[in-house]
């Protein structure tokens, strides 16, 4: 990631300031995301799609605060923990994937609809 320091700080992409941050944060976050995660594949599993936005306001800053770089170590998260996280990234992006693949037709058919009465 050009411009970021790799370490216990990562670089603010808003004033590039330099933002410290400790091994049991970066633990904790982690820990919310998995969290998220097991939320929004249950609401997925359930087929309630309706209710993911629900969880937005949840998940994204989750997957914006793992996804800065950090040092990782033994103490902060073990390597068990970290292939968890993700294999269940990878779930959620497949089963999205999945249903965007499902509702393409009806929204292109809305859209084509939609044309043809403007």
């Amino acid at each position: 990631m050009p411009g970021a320091k790799w370490g216990k700080r990562y670089v603010n992409p808003v004033d590039n300031s330099l933002i410290a941050r400790t091994s049991e944060q970066f633990k904790n976050e982690a820990s919310n995301l998995l969290s998220s995660l097991d939320a929004l594949l249950g609401m997925l599993r359930e087929g309630r799609w309706d209710e993911i936005g629900d969880i937005e306001s949840q998940l994204l800053p989750a997957l914006k605060a793992v996804g800065s770089p950090v040092k990782l170590t033994q103490a902060t998260i073990s390597r068990r923990e970290l292939e968890q996280l993700i294999q269940k990234l990878e779930r959620a992006i497949e089963e999205c994937n999945i249903r965007k693949a499902q509702i393409a037709p009806l929204i292109n058919a809305l859209s084509v609809n939609q044309q043809k009465q403007s």
